[in-house]
């Protein structure tokens, strides 16, 4: 079974170790500690990884704390120099694209929906601009340049430049 197992690892190029808040209490059937069983499938595929040179991310869930080197046997100490991620049920949605995104990153694959992304944020980029234009001409004062006859038989000549006015009797 360890054969099966190396050479499931050895074709991963990412192994998510979940490390919940009993990871190092947990116990097998005769009442030992599990990580401390060198027969353990959870040691063996964690240890398997770590010997392959996998990608190797330790991710923290139930509020879970990572390991100290010294709690681990020899062949996980490793996994507790990698830096954690941490799965939280109130930034869960939060979380998990955290932890895609470095999935992405180590193995090389694009969001799928990158394309998508693209998108969206054209066409927010164009409805902002045609917004900003349709605000700059709101916004445009009115055009006051010309002649105007005030009520005493007078008149004002006005010129405009966008806001600024000059006006002369």
């Amino acid at each position: 079974f360890m054969q099966t197992i190396d050479a499931a690892i050895a074709r991963c190029d990412v192994l998510a170790v979940l490390i919940g808040n009993t990871w190092l209490a947990e116990r097998n059937a005769d009442g030992g500690m599990r990580l401390n069983d060198p027969d353990d499938f959870v040691r063996l595929e964690v240890a398997s990884g770590l010997r392959a040179k996998t990608h190797v991310i330790p991710v923290l869930v139930e509020g879970a704390a990572m390991p100290a080197e010294t709690d681990l046997p020899a062949d996980l100490k490793p996994i507790a120099r990698i830096q954690a991620l941490e799965l939280s049920d109130t930034r869960w949605e939060y979380d998990v694209q955290r932890l895609a995104q470095v999935v992405r990153t180590l193995t090389g694959v694009k969001s799928p929906h990158k394309r998508a992304y693209l998108l969206i944020g054209g066409a927010a980029v164009l409805a902002v601009i045609a917004g900003a234009s349709g605000y700059v001409a709101l916004k445009r004062p009115p055009e006051l340049s010309g002649q105007w006859m005030l009520p005493n038989g007078s008149f004002w000549m006005v010129q405009q430049n966008g806001h600024d006015l000059k006006i002369e009797e």
